[in-house]
This record gives C-alpha cells, sequence and structure tokens, in this order.
C-alpha cells in the first residue's frame, strides 16, 4: 500500500507537474485472504485534493492574469515562493491530486478528516476526496463521513458540477433499476440486429448453394417465413445496411460542397472538446500550456467559438432548399404537422440511445478520473432521459444536461419549428411575410444577446477563460452561448440562402463577384479568428464593456455570411477543384454519420480520458495522439452506430411518414442516406410490395441522395 501511495509534494512542482496519482490499479487490486492475520480484505485508492490558499477569483479571468503584484512581491525573487507565487492563478481551476491508498476499513471521512489536518498545517485549503474500492461490505459507524464539510474549501469544479462532501465509489458496483432497464433496452435492440445480420448471412450463403445447383433461388422467399424475413433483412440486417451506407451517389442538384464543410467542422469541433472538457490535474508540466495557448498558430484550432454556427446556418440552408426541392415550389404536398413529426422522428431516437449509453456509462470502466468524467453526466441522464427526448435540453435544466452537445439539437429544433411556418408562407407564395417575420424575430434575438452579454458583463468570447468555471460555465456557456439568441440570426440566414439557391437567385451576380467575393470571405473568416489572440495571449485586455458585446454579436455576423458565401460560391460552380474535394467519397462517407458522430464524441473523450491511470505528458506529440486518437474513435463509433441503429430508425421514420401521407414525396425531415433502396438484396418487389399491401412498383420513388441524409449535422 506504501509503494502505491503517491509522493507528497510530487516531484516536479516548480515545473508545474501538480499531481502525483500514484498506482491506482496497484491499490485497488490488492486482496487479502480472508484467514490472514490482518483486519481487512481489500484496500481503497483516494485522491486527496490540494490548492494553496489565493485571494476570489475576479469573474471572467483568464488564466493568463496572475494574481495581483503586491502579492508576488511578498517573497523574495530568489525564493521559491515567489516563482510559486507567479503561477498560482492555475489553482483556480485545478487541484493538486495527490494519490493514497488505505485500507477499505477506512472510510472517506477518515481520510479527509487527515486530509484536512494536513492542509490546515500547510496552509492549504482541501478539496472533496475519492475513495476507489473493490470492497463490498463498509464501516459506516463514523458519523463525521457524511457530514459536509465548508464549501469555501471544498469547493470543486468539473464540468459545471460542485462537490462538497467526501466520495466512495466502488468498484464493480451492480447495476441499479434505471441502470438495468437501458441496459435491457440497449442490449436487445443489438442483439436483434446481430440475429438478423447472422441469419441474412446464412441466407446469402444458401442462396449461393441453390444457385450452384441450379436450384429456383426465389424459393429462399416463399415460405412461412417471408414477412419476419422481411423486416430482418431489410430493416435491421447490417448487411443490407451496411451497404447502403457505403454507397456515395449524389444528384445533380445536391449541394456537394456541404459533405466536405460538415465534416471538417465536425472534426474541429472534436478537436477543440478533446482539449477544452478534461481534467487539467491529469496532466504534468501544466504551466506549459499558457505558452501553447499563446501561439498565434494554435488559437485557430483552440478558437471554436464560431464553429458551431457553421451547423446552425447548413441546417437552416437544407430546411428551406430541401423542402422547395421535395415539393417542388407548391404547398399541395407539404404538410406542417408531418414535417415536424418527420424531424421529431429523424432526431430523437439517436438522441435517447445515445442517453442510454450515457446511463450505463459508470458500468463499463474505472480509474482515478473516471468518477469525474462519468459520474455527473450519467446521474444527469438517469434524471433528465425525457427532457432530451422532448428536446429541451437547452430550455428546461441546462445546468443539468447529461450531453454536453445536446444543446445544439434543442435550439436547433425550435428554429425548425419557426422554421417550418415559414416554409409554408413560401411555398404558399407569401414571401414578403415570411421576410416580415424572419427579420421580426432576428432582430428580437440579436436585442436579446446584446442585453444579455452587456448586463452580464461578459468577455468577447469565452476562450480566454478556458477551463470552464464558474460564472464561465453557469453565465456565459449555459444561460447565454447555449441559448437561441446568439445564433438566430446564423440560423435564418443559412434558410434564406437555401430558398435562393433552391430556385437560382443571384447566381449571375455570384459568377460575376466571385473572386471579390473570396477574397472578402477568406479574410473574414481569418481575421475573426485571430481577432481574439490579444486577449486570449494576455497582451490586452477588453476593459470597454460596449466593445466586448459589439464584437461578439458583429464577429458572429461576419462569420456567418463569409461562411455562407463560400457555400453559395462553391454551388455556383466557383472553384471546381476545391468543390470537388469537398464532394469525395471520404466526405460523403463521414458526413452520412456525422449526426451520430455529434452525438456520441464526448462519449469517447469522456471515456478517454476517464480510464487514464497515470498523469500525461502535455507536449504537442501526446496532444496530437489524443486529438487524432479521439476523432479516430469516434468517427469508428459513430459509423458503427450509424449502420446498426441509425439505418434501421431511418427507414422507420420513412415508413412512418409515408403512411401518414401515402404517395406523397418525403419531406425535409425525413431524408436518410439511403439510395437506391426500392428493393434490398434477395428481396423480389412482388414480395415488398404484398407485405405493406402495395402493388408493385408504386409509392413513390425511394431513392435518395447522400446529402439528404444529413439534413441536420
Amino acid at each position: 500500500m506504501w509503494s502505491a501511495t503517491s509522493n507528497f509534494p510530487p516531484v516536479g512542482l516548480i515545473d508545474g507537474h501538480v499531481s502525483d496519482i500514484g498506482s491506482y490499479k496497484a491499490c485497488v487490486d490488492i486482496s487479502i485472504p480472508r484467514d490472514s492475520n490482518l483486519s481487512f480484505a481489500h484496500s481503497s485508492f483516494c485522491l486527496a485534493p490540494f490548492r494553496p490558499v489565493t485571494p476570489t477569483r475576479p469573474r471572467f479571468h483568464s488564466i493568463f492574469k496572475q494574481l495581483p503584484p503586491e502579492l508576488i512581491n511578498l517573497f523574495n525573487r530568489s525564493d521559491f515562493f515567489h516563482t510559486f507565487a507567479k503561477k498560482a492563478q492555475y489553482f483556480y481551476y485545478l487541484y493538486r491530486k495527490t494519490g493514497i491508498c488505505v485500507p477499505a476499513s477506512c472510510t472517506p471521512g477518515d481520510v479527509q478528516n487527515v486530509v484536512n489536518l494536513v492542509s490546515n498545517r500547510l496552509a492549504l485549503t482541501s478539496g472533496p476526496v475519492k475513495c476507489f474500492t473493490r470492497a463490498t461490505e463498509f464501516n459506516t459507524n463514523n458519523s463525521n463521513w457524511m457530514q459536509p464539510f465548508l464549501r469555501h474549501e471544498l469547493e470543486e469544479i468539473h464540468f459545471g458540477s460542485i462537490e462538497n462532501e467526501p466520495i466512495l465509489v466502488q468498484i464493480g458496483k451492480k447495476p441499479n433499476r434505471i441502470q438495468t432497464i437501458s441496459l435491457v433496452i440497449v442490449g436487445s435492440f443489438f442483439v436483434l440486429v446481430l440475429v438478423s445480420s447472422f441469419w441474412h448471412a446464412v441466407e446469402l450463403v444458401m442462396d449461393k448453394t441453390r444457385a450452384a445447383n441450379k436450384h429456383d433461388q426465389q424459393t429462399v422467399l416463399v415460405d412461412r417465413f417471408w414477412g419476419l424475413k422481411y423486416v430482418a433483412f431489410y430493416y435491421f440486417s447490417t448487411i443490407t445496411n451496411g451497404e447502403e451506407f457505403f454507397k456515395t451517389s449524389l444528384r445533380s442538384n445536391d449541394i456537394r460542397c456541404l459533405h466536405g464543410l460538415r465534416v471538417i467542422t465536425m472534426l474541429w469541433i472534436i478537436c477543440v472538446h478533446t482539449l477544452q472538457y478534461n481534467d487539467w490535474s491529469g496532466f504534468t508540466r501544466v504551466y506549459n500550456t499558457e505558452e501553447s495557448m499563446r501561439s498565434v498558430f494554435l488559437h485557430p484550432i483552440v478558437n471554436a467559438n464560431y464553429v458551431v454556427d457553421n451547423f446552425f446556418l447548413i441546417s437552416g440552408l437544407l430546411a428551406a432548399y430541401t423542402t422547395w426541392n421535395s415539393n417542388k415550389g407548391t404547398s399541395a404536398n407539404f404538410s406542417i404537422l408531418t414535417s415536424l413529426m418527420s424531424r421529431y422522428l429523424r432526431l430523437t431516437p439517436q438522441v435517447l440511445l445515445v442517453s442510454l449509453l450515457y446511463i450505463l456509462l459508470p458500468l463499463i470502466g474505472d480509474g482515478p478520473f473516471w468518477y469525474d468524467m462519468t459520474h455527473d453526466a450519467s446521474k444527469n441522464c438517469e434524471k433528465n432521459w425525457w427532457i432530451n427526448a422532448l428536446h429541451l435540453q437547452a430550455f428546461y435544466r441546462d445546468n443539468e444536461m447529461c450531453n454536453l452537445v445536446g444543446w445544439w439539437i434543442s435550439v436547433d429544433m425550435f428554429y425548425y419549428i419557426i422554421a417550418v411556418f415559414l416554409l409554408w408562407l413560401i411555398l404558399n407564395g407569401r414571401t414578403g411575410r415570411a421576410m416580415f417575420v424572419s427579420l421580426l424575430f432576428v432582430s428580437y434575438s440579436v436585442g436579446k444577446t446584446i442585453y444579455i452579454h452587456y448586463s452580464g458583463g461578459f468577455a468577447p468570447n469565452n476562450l480566454g477563460s478556458v477551463p470552464q468555471v464558474g460564472e464561465v460555465w453557469s453565465e456565459y456557456v449555459i444561460r447565454f452561448n447555449w441559448s437561441p439568441y446568439p445564433h438566430a440570426y446564423i440560423f435564418f440566414l443559412g434558410l434564406w440562402i437555401g430558398y435562393c439557391l433552391a430556385n437560382n437567385k443571384w447566381k449571375y451576380q455570384v459568377e460575376r463577384w466571385s473572386n471579390v467575393g473570396w477574397i472578402v470571405s477568406v479574410l473574414i473568416l481569418v481575421c475573426v479568428n485571430l481577432s481574439s489572440h490579444v486577449w486570449v495571449s494576455g497582451a490586452a485586455e477588453p476593459t470597454n464593456q460596449e466593445i466586448s458585446t459589439s464584437y461578439n454579436v458583429l464577429t458572429a455576423i461576419l462569420w456567418a455570411n463569409a461562411f455562407g458565401w463560400i457555400i453559395v460560391s462553391l454551388h455556383y460552380g466557383s472553384l471546381p477543384s476545391l468543390s470537388a474535394l469537398l464532394s469525395s467519397n471520404f466526405f460523403i462517407l463521414l458526413s452520412k454519420a456525422s449526426f451520430i458522430i455529434y452525438l456520441s464524441h464526448m462519449l469517447v473523450i469522456r471515456i478517454v480520458f476517464g480510464t487514464q491511470y497515470h498523469t500525461l505528458e502535455v507536449s504537442p506529440g501526446v496532444l496530437l495522439y489524443l486529438i487524432t486518437g479521439n476523432i479516430f474513435l469516434s468517427v469508428i463509433l459513430g459509423i458503427f452506430l450509424c449502420i446498426t441503429f441509425e439505418g434501421p430508425c431511418l427507414k422507420f421514420q420513412r415508413r412512418i411518414v409515408e403512411q401518414v401521407r401515402p404517395r406523397k414525396h418525403l419531406p425535409l425531415a425525413g431524408a436518410s442516406y439511403f439510395n437506391n433502396v426500392e428493393k434490398t438484396p434477395n428481396l423480389s418487389p412482388n414480395m415488398i410490395s404484398v407485405i405493406f399491401n402495395k402493388s408493385p412498383n408504386t409509392g413513390g420513388d425511394q431513392s435518395e441522395s447522400s446529402s439528404d441524409r444529413t439534413v441536420f449535422v
């Protein structure tokens, strides 16, 4: 146990090695035979967090801003404490974490009392102790165990959560009732997919055998299981869904460049989330992060304030473009209720699946950082899964969101509800009224954005306060950035761009001013992306609130207009080589899975950082390894879920909407990636028609383009 305990203070403290975890596995794997003379059978690994005493953290403090000079100058310049005080602002954001291995008979309260004693003797503040053990019987006689400690001493902020009492985590604990239900639901579905795929594979082998023996292949279909076979092979088989996923055909009127732009945006977000949502105490030499963040070359990568706006603009654009084309510019086949139902069915199964996976997340791993990375998210999903199902994450209990990226879906769904009524006006020839309503809503949203940002005293953007703690998380991120107001202009700009592209408006003007437009757009994107470097790097501070608020609003508008111009220009034939690259098969395939990749990538990030047993080096090589690894794993998981789960759900969604609107084309929200699926391998058109009580070759064209599949992300 002693060898599994870490050093205190840790080696390399001056260099930024603030934590020493010790040997987690060596400690928790200790098991003493019951017939031994020792009084315990298992051990516990406890993480004890410490912080130096610091002044109260200023609102919207930047990590580059040191403590007041009068405090730093209290110490001699040649003294260790002077060097340490110059970096003391880091402890607004992290703890020194020390690993301690103790017998399982010692409760977290016992360890907390010792930690408090040590911290008082060393003039430190202590945080809540977390203990991990495989023991199944615990000593709960200590009345001090569950007594809350002083909040200002034990406050630990992690993704907006606050713990103020010692915690005991039982490794390998049996699932609770909600986790059991989630496991049954998820397991049953994937077992059904597995059985259907195996059955389909067997039938394909039998078909080849019959063909070799000159038997009629259709005999496979004419037996008493024909109806069940169709459902299994067409809806659930990974063979069918996989073949359809890997088809990359496009229609002539598709906006081809969107595939690459969507994928680049998605990968950019995964990169930023990898750097942002982790525990800095799990890294060595954390002081080096300051130098990295000052880099003008790294700044464009981590400055992701506007990247998610790309998704809002693409979503609004496709809502109008696909609706106009699928309804041929008339309202004869357009139904508001059906469009809303189709949109809901398109979004909800994937959101619920990821919510269930979050509920199961604590069961699949362990580690010294596992509790922090998984516990709050899992409990929030157990409590608020129904909020996710109604897409109210950004409006109700937003501080208890289990999947942090779910806010975008909630806000986008809100925008779409408004957009459907605007599209109804447009399809009925009331374009002027639709434009007026759009301007009215966008004007209100921009005004509300200005009011909230100015009255809140917010910084121009939130990058300068990474990691996001305190008011940066609770006020700026949740209450402001995750609200529908700051992004309304972008979505409805995309809506009207989509309408113009569907009607080939401005084509001549765009072609005429293409070169100038590209130069201006690229300059805007570069300037907006780099302009915040002056205060993020600590070179200057935004002392004027009017300037901060104006910057926040105007840069989002400029970014959206520049990004919109690039889409319009590429669609109208400018830079055909770039458009061809963005619509290559690689981007088309990843674009198909982009929605489920976006939804599930935080699962991968939490698992990767939650299962680390030792501190990681802060170096370009390690960070590049983490980023590329998370991107790769997120893409693999997304493609798997796209084929095994999203494919069947989209087919059922299409079928439901077709039953509601027989003999009418599917509206935009129900579009899927499945191309040319009038029939599947080994299924005759006559058999399909009998199952669904239709005559062969009727019911409308089922083929769709790849871009229709990803209406949202």
